[in-house]
């Protein structure tokens, strides 16, 4: 009798790394989906930050057993804060080795794309090296923002997994209105759908219901700040936040500013906005936006103020500060120097 082949190891870290947030928690949630009963699949995730957990609690969390249940699920954003400097990489890579095959680590890294790469797990980078030499313990998932050709592709595929259906000429207006947020799209869906009842939505429905995302308002915004007038940059401020939530605002200014570090890179190298509208994927009017606005910064100030934007995403999230308070305060002081911000 030919004895049964062994089960397929499962992989014990997945390490997610790219643009677009929505797609990483999408991969978190099937994978709790996936633990069954949602009662114990709470009871056995932890969510941790790489910048507050301490390597010892992190490695608890890592080593636990799960608790009737066939694996724990461990969320780890932040990861590389974990991994400074030599030691530091070398104590991550032995946590890396212990997980157990009861536990699921996601690592994940919130990146851009800078040069035709990524920015932080660049082609090389160990973490990614570690992971494709693991061998079936381990996966690496990158999570990319649709390009805008993609987009009426990835709302079609939204859409069918939030169970309606759309028009192709529904799903173009939505992504003219929305660009490529991908957040932003499976939120206005599920309003569309619950507006249509069930019926197939028509682009009529998208121009009635959805507002365009405001590109040129954040335009608006990065202009009047970066010529110092404050006052006008608030206003803009909060026109904005009268039509979006604030995450969504703040998803817009992280994107822009994400947009100039892009732009900037490329006007260092020469080019200008034909070619930032080929290489970022973006239509005439917003590459020549984005050559004319670039130029008013250094690339030492566009990532002072990414480093801004991280800080207000951080302390909004772990409940530090109120994000509209700490929006009116990022933009006040955007024309200020870095000590005075």
């Amino acid at each position: 009798m030919t004895a049964p082949a062994p089960a397929a190891e499962k992989p014990r870290i997945f390490l997610l790394f790219g643009d677009d947030t929505h797609a990483m928690e999408a991969f978190v949630r099937e994978m709790t989906a996936r633990m069954g009963d949602p009662g114990m699949a709470e009871l056995n995730t932890t969510r941790l930050d790489g910048k507050a957990v301490s390597d010892e609690d992190l490695r608890t969390a890592v080593g636990s057993l799960p608790f009737l249940c066939e694996r724990r699920l461990v969320i780890l954003t932040n990861p590389l804060a974990r991994a400074q400097g030599q030691e530091g990489r070398e104590r991550f890579k032995a946590l890396l080795e212990y997980v157990p095959a009861e536990t699921a680590l996601v690592l994940l890294v919130e990146d851009q794309i800078v040069r035709g790469d990524w920015d932080t797990l660049r082609a090389g980078h160990w973490l990614r090296k570690w992971v494709q030499e693991a061998g079936p313990k381990a996966m690496e998932r990158v999570c990319a923002l649709p390009a805008p050709n993609d987009m009426p592709g990835w709302i079609q595929k939204e859409v069918r997994r939030q169970g309606g259906s759309f028009t192709p000429d529904a799903a173009r207006a939505l992504a003219a209105a929305i660009e490529t947020n991908t957040e932003l799209a499976a939120q206005e869906i599920a309003k569309l759908l619950i507006y249509a009842d069930g019926r197939t939505v028509e682009a009529e429905d998208v121009d009635r219901l959805c507002a365009p995302i405001g590109q040129g308002n954040v335009f608006n915004l990065v202009d009047a700040a970066a010529e110092g007038r404050t006052a006008a940059a608030l206003r803009e401020l909060h026109t904005l936040l009268e039509f979006q939530e604030p995450a969504l605002v703040f998803g817009m200014l992280v994107r822009q500013y994400r947009l100039l570090i892009q732009a900037r890179e490329i006007v260092d190298e020469g080019g200008g906005a034909a070619q930032i509208g080929q290489t970022l994927n973006q239509k005439g009017f917003v590459a020549n936006k984005l050559a004319s606005q670039v130029r008013r910064f250094t690339m030492d100030e566009l990532r002072e103020i990414y480093r801004r934007l991280a800080l207000l995403d951080e302390e909004s999230k772990s409940g530090q500060g109120d994000l509209i308070t700490g929006l009116d305060t990022f933009v006040a002081g955007l024309g200020l120097p870095a000590e005075f911000a």
